[in-house]
């Protein structure tokens, strides 16, 4: 019985080990004995019978199986039976066909081309015109100049190098606009750790503040586009696509080193999928609450929302508010302006340095550097402004509390039918009330520092010199008596020092604050019982240039 076998040597099933990557290609390890040159036999018999040829190690395949080979790369000998190479390169089955691989690697862009020739001995390696043949059948463009290829050939057959490149493209340079790389990044907290380890989520720090002139980011400059082309010949079309973030208007390149940006603000970081920049008016679209956190912002706040019970917005700025402030605190270094209301809770307060308009006040603590303008009510509040309150829009109501101001107080109607107690006056100066604290503080601590003194010169000197320094102290010795002198100079200086103190806190008492206008308290409709309106006698009025009378020539 006849029966056909095949059989081929079993390092042919797989030309290649392993891979490995790297230099933005992919190469594969083949077996060394897998190599064939040109015209090179490749075992691979069809045996008629029972009995087969005697080969190493053989791979049996099963009877009547046929072996599919590639016709392009293998010729077959009907004599011997024998497939032989018509390229350069490795024999192996690749989808169950017997092929020849050549040893190319190619980078993944497509723009080079090397023959792998690692650990082949040199009498294996291919000539000029066998790497000639593989570049024109893998159809390669670009030409490598056959001197460079002579070159090539010589190092990897001397050890030198282990790769011969036989095709180069160029590759494309992809374009891009000028963008910035930060170099500082927006900050998000859950809160505040605390002393005693709890959190307090009210300080979330979401706001990233930037001084004027702070660098900001890395500028790197346009790119634009430059066409390659691959091995094949085939053109690699660039692109032109945003890379990074653009510059906003409020950065500037630094003239010493242009690649460094900084900004030309003090503002707050902002940064979208498009652009960074430095935003001179922090805006928050939403309430002031756990989401966001309390806001302290060097510059204007606009906020589109309110403020919850207990948080606060402090700003360097204005601060604009759309939404009612329920509890919440606002203190600001310029205007503070609320589009609705202001509810007050505990701590809750309003303070500006200009300015403060409102639509109502209800329990409100407000202090105002500026005029406070409120167009409906104010109910139960203690308002002290360092020049107008006006409330004679809308109701026009100063119902409860107190309401201070240097100016005028000018409002529709004062208190209510049910007599509340209500204070309004004019006259006072902010700016001189505080100086006239910050006096009688600074004279209460310099008698606490008197009284201190005083204690202390006893304990060292006794109480007989305190009581009669002229009669006691020639009783010290020289050292001490040295000593004591110094201490009572020192104590006459502080006394004299309280005196001027004292004198000045008289003298601005009984004069008050100097005024170049008369204070008024204006009540358009009604100023009902328990209205407590005074215009404070403690103050001069100074005539101004224009009003002051011509001198006599």
């Amino acid at each position: 019985m006849s029966e056909t076998y095949f059989y081929i040597n079993p390092g042919l099933e797989k030309p290649f080990r392993y891979a490995w990557e790297g230099d933005d290609c992919k190469v594969q390890i083949p077996y060394p004995e897998n190599l064939r040159m040109i015209s090179e036999p490749v075992v691979a018999l069809e045996v008629t019978g029972m009995t087969a040829p005697r080969l190493p190690a053989p791979l049996f395949k099963k009877p009547g199986m046929k072996i599919g080979y590639d016709e392009s790369r293998l010729g077959f000998d009907p004599v011997s039976g024998l497939l032989t190479a018509r390229y350069y390169g490795y024999a192996g089955m690749i989808n169950k066909k017997l092929t020849i691989v050549p040893p190319v690697i190619i980078d993944k862009n497509n723009t080079r081309a090397w023959l792998y020739l690692k650990n082949i001995p040199p009498d294996r390696l291919p000539d000029i015109s066998v790497i000639e043949v593989i570049i024109s059948q893998e159809r390669f463009a670009p030409l490598i100049p056959r001197s460079q290829l002579v070159e090539g050939l010589r190092k990897v057959a001397a050890g030198e190098e282990s790769f011969l490149l036989i095709a180069r493209g160029k590759p494309r340079n992809d374009g891009y606009p000028a963008y910035v790389e930060p170099t500082v990044r927006e900050e998000k907290q859950a809160g505040k750790v605390l002393g005693d380890g709890r959190i307090d989520f009210k300080e979330r720090n979401t706001i990233k503040e930037i001084a004027r002139d702070e660098e900001i980011g890395v500028y790197y400059p346009e790119q634009p586009k430059i066409d390659g082309y691959d091995i094949y010949g085939e053109k690699l079309v660039a692109e032109y696509r945003p890379r990074g973030l653009r510059m906003g208007d409020n950065l500037y390149r630094d003239e010493k080193n242009p690649s460094i940006v900084r900004s030309k603000v003090s503002g707050y970081l902002k940064i979208t999928a498009r652009e960074i920049n430095v935003i001179e008016t922090l805006e928050i679209p939403s309430d002031i609450n756990y989401d966001t956190g309390n806001i302290d912002f060097q510059g204007s706040i606009i906020i589109k929302g309110g403020i919850a019970n207990g948080f606060s917005v402090t700003s360097g700025g204005d601060v604009t508010v759309s939404g009612t402030v329920d509890g919440g605190i606002i203190k600001a270094k310029g205007n503070i302006h609320l589009k609705s209301g202001f509810i007050g809770r505990a701590n809750a307060r309003l303070e500006a340095e200009g300015s403060i308009e409102a639509l109502y006040l209800q329990n409100a603590k407000v202090t105002a550097g500026g005029s406070i303008i409120i167009k409906d009510f104010i109910y139960h509040s203690e308002l002290s402004s360092n020049d107008s309150i006006l409330c004679h829009e809308k109701r026009g109501i100063i119902l409860g509390g107190s309401a201070v101001a240097r100016r005028l107080i000018d409002c529709k109607v004062a208190g209510n039918n049910e007599g509340i107690h209500t204070r309004l006056l004019v006259g006072m100066d902010q700016n001189f009330e505080k100086e006239l604290q910050q006096l009688k503080q600074q004279l209460t601590e310099t008698e606490e520092k008197r009284h201190a003194f005083i204690e202390k010169m006893t304990a060292t000197f006794g109480q007989q010199v305190m009581r009669n320094p002229r009669l006691y102290l020639p009783k010290l010795d020289e050292a001490r008596k040295q000593m004591a002198v110094t201490a009572f100079r020192q104590l006459g200086q502080i006394n004299r020092f309280i005196n001027d103190l004292q004198e000045k806190l008289r003298t601005m008492e009984r004069l008050g604050p100097e005024f170049d206008f008369e204070p008024k308290i204006i009540v358009r409709q009604v100023m009902h019982t328990g209205v407590q309106a005074t215009i404070n006698e403690r103050y001069r009025k100074i005539e101004s240039a224009e009003e002051a009378p011509e001198e006599e020539s």
